[in-house]
């Protein structure tokens, strides 16, 4: 109502700068929610990011051990497995081929095994 009395009453000057205050406070409002919108989007955006970095090294952690732990876990079983039906076999090419491949992978991890003074003489007696 108070717009339709000024816009009725009031000479060109006074329809100008109620247009131009009504411009300047709408263009003022846009600019702000742009700018908050803006910095809220930034926010959530880089905490997002962040939590995704955070899960997926975690991930590839639990993916790593996860691994190492069967891999281990696999040849320990094959080997114990392996041990048992030679024994039972008597193939002592096989238990040779696995007592020499015991050896090598105990010496690559940098551990020497406990066997290693007799178990030369052992597999030269095969």
């Amino acid at each position: 109502m108070f717009i339709l009395y000024l816009l009725e009453n009031a000479t060109l000057v006074v329809v100008v700068v109620v247009v131009v205050i009504v411009v300047v406070v709408v263009v003022v409002v846009v600019v702000v929610v742009v700018v908050v919108v803006v910095v809220v989007v930034d926010v959530v955006v880089v905490a997002v990011v962040e939590v995704l970095v955070v899960v997926v090294v975690v991930a590839v952690v639990v993916v790593v051990i996860v691994v190492v732990v069967v891999v281990v876990v696999v040849v320990v079983v094959v080997v114990v497995l392996v041990k048992e039906n030679l024994r039972s076999l008597s193939n002592r090419y096989i238990e040779r081929l696995c007592g020499w491949l015991l050896v090598f992978f105990l010496e690559e991890w940098g551990q020497k095994p406990f066997f290693s003074h007799d178990f030369e003489e052992k597999m030269n007696k095969f």
